[in-house]
C-alpha cells in the first residue's frame, strides 16, 4: 500500500511568484473558491443520486464500503458531509482480502485512522480468499467479491442497515458495459451496473474519476494505492489501462457514451420488465419445479420470451 495525498493545483513557485504581484492577491480566495464548488457539486451529485434513483430514505443508516482507495474514501467523505442534511446515519465496512499482505493491513489502519477523524463506526472483517478461491473452485477475483459481498450483507443485518453504498463511478460504468459487451451480453448484460441493485447503492456513477481526485484534493485528503491496480492481468484492468485509452482516441468521450448504452438498456429492461407482467402466464409449483402453459410463451416475441424464460 502506498498511502498517496494528491498534489495542490497551484505548485509552490507559482504561487510564490502570484503572491509577490498584487495583481493578484485575490488569487487565494478564488482557488479556494473554486475548490469548495467542486466539493459542493460532487456532493449534490451524492445527495440527489441517494435520494433519488438509488432510494435511499431519510432516516435510514446507509453504510459504506471503504477500501481505503480514492474513490471510497471520497465516498464515505461525502456521505458524511451530506448526512445531515439528509437524514441519514452512516457507518463504514471494511473487508481485508487477505491477498496483498501488509499493503493491506496497511490499508486497514489508514481505514481505521480515517473513520476515527470523521467519527463513523466501522465495522471490519477478514478472510483467507486464496484458501477459499481453492475451496470454491473458483478465480481470486471472483472468490474476493463473494466474500466481501457476503460481510457486507452481515453488516447490513446487523446494522439494520437496507444500503450498503458502493464507489464506482462513471468510468467503472463504462468498464463494465465494454466488458459484457464484448462477452456477447444481450440488453440486460448492457444494463452493467445500476443506481441499485437490492442492498447495493451506487450513487457515484455519474461521477469522473477525475472529479473524485479534484474532490480529494480541494479536501487535503490522502488515500491509499492499490498496487494490483498497475496488474494487466485482471480483464477489467485491461480494459481499463488498455482498451479504453484505445476507445478514447476515436472518442474522447467514451466513457460517457459507453454509460448512455447502460442507460438506454436498463430504460429497455423496464419497459420489457412491464410488458412481461401483463403477459405472462401463470406459474405454479409443481413437484417437480415450476409449471407453466406453454401457449402464452409461443405467441410471444423471441425478445420477449427470452426474457420470460429468465424470469
Amino acid at each position: 500500500m502506498r498511502r498517496r495525498r494528491l498534489p495542490r493545483q497551484c505548485g509552490g513557485l507559482f504561487l510564490l511568484f502570484l503572491l509577490a504581484l498584487p495583481a493578484f492577491s485575490g488569487y487565494n480566495i478564488r482557488c479556494s473558491k473554486m475548490g469548495e464548488i467542486s466539493m459542493q457539486t460532487l456532493e449534490r451529485r451524492v445527495r440527489d443520486a441517494l435520494m433519488g434513483p438509488c432510494g435511499v430514505s431519510p432516516g435510514e443508516t446507509v453504510i459504506v464500503a471503504v477500501s481505503g482507495g480514492a474513490d471510497s474514501t471520497a465516498l464515505l467523505h461525502a456521505l458524511v458531509r451530506i448526512a445531515g442534511d439528509c437524514g441519514l446515519r452512516v457507518e463504514a465496512a471494511h473487508f481485508e482480502h487477505g491477498i496483498r499482505g501488509e499493503e493491506s493491513l496497511a490499508d486497514a489502519r489508514f481505514v481505521r485512522s480515517l473513520c476515527a477523524r470523521l467519527d463513523v463506526p466501522l465495522r471490519e472483517g477478514n478472510a483467507d480468499v486464496p484458501r477459499l478461491s481453492q475451496s470454491w473452485k473458483t478465480g481470486l477475483e471472483d472468490a474476493a467479491r463473494r466474500a466481501r459481498l457476503a460481510f457486507l450483507q452481515e453488516c447490513a443485518r446487523a446494522a439494520g442497515a437496507r444500503s450498503v453504498a458502493l464507489a464506482h463511478h462513471m468510468q467503472d460504468q463504462a468498464e463494465t458495459v465494454l466488458l459484457h459487451a464484448v462477452r456477447g451480453s444481450d440488453g440486460r448484460g448492457l444494463c452493467a451496473m445500476r443506481a441499485r441493485n437490492g442492498l447495493f447503492v451506487r450513487p457515484m456513477l455519474e461521477t469522473r474519476r477525475e472529479e473524485i481526485r479534484d474532490y480529494l484534493r480541494a479536501l487535503d485528503e490522502a488515500f491509499c494505492e492499490d498496487s494490483t491496480n498497475a496488474s494487466e492481468e485482471p480483464a477489467r484492468n485491461r480494459v481499463r489501462l488498455q482498451a479504453m485509452p484505445a476507445l478514447r482516441t476515436v472518442n474522447p468521450r467514451a466513457d460517457e457514451a459507453l454509460c448512455r448504452v447502460a442507460r438506454a438498456a436498463q430504460r429497455d429492461e423496464a419497459y420489457f420488465d412491464a410488458a412481461l407482467d401483463s403477459l405472462m402466464p401463470p406459474v405454479r409449483q409443481a413437484p417437480y419445479g415450476l409449471c407453466a402453459r406453454l401457449a402464452p410463451l409461443r405467441g410471444m416475441h423471441p425478445a420477449l420470451r427470452s426474457r420470460a424464460l429468465l424470469r
